[in-house]
């Protein structure tokens, strides 16, 4: 625990010397959230326990502030994941834009510009293929060893 603790301190009074020289607002409230960044970092069982304490305590006495809380952290993580699922479908629209250029150079000049960057995916996709060719020839090859007789099945194999 000695270690976890000496690490918490040392990077809450990394930042407030790091930030001595910033705006006001920035001194006031990066030093605290770098403790409670690097508390929940190195002793993570700790912070729990004092999440859980802190979490009782609010219910006791706030329960409108710990309803807010909890509201508040269930619509960020909402946001979180749309914005995944946005940068996720930003990326493939880009990636099929990309793509249409791509053959359209490649229709009009000749020019081979696929086999510069595409072969990487070509080679996944090839593997996947392979792979499920793979499972299905040795399903095959069991089916025929179970009905088949067993010369017939050492020869298979």
């Amino acid at each position: 625990m000695n270690p976890g603790l000496l690490y918490t301190g040392i990077s809450a009074l990394t930042t407030s010397v790091l930030t001595r020289s910033r705006a006001l607002p920035t001194r006031i409230l990066l030093p605290p959230a770098a403790l409670v960044g690097a508390f929940a970092y190195f002793l993570p069982g700790t912070a729990s326990r004092v999440g859980a304490y802190a979490g009782e305590l609010e219910d006791r006495y706030v329960p409108r502030v710990g309803e807010i809380r909890r509201t508040s952290i269930a619509h960020s993580g909402i946001a979180w994941e749309r914005a995944k699922e946005g940068a996720a479908a930003g990326r493939e629209s880009v990636n099929k834009s990309v793509k249409s250029v791509v053959e359209s150079i490649e229709q009009g000049t000749g020019l081979k510009l696929k086999a510069m960057g595409w072969a990487q995916e070509v080679k996944e996709e090839a593997q996947s293929i392979a792979n499920v060719a793979q499972k299905d020839i040795k399903e095959a090859i069991e089916s025929k060893s179970s009905s088949g007789d067993s010369e017939d099945s050492k020869r298979l194999v």
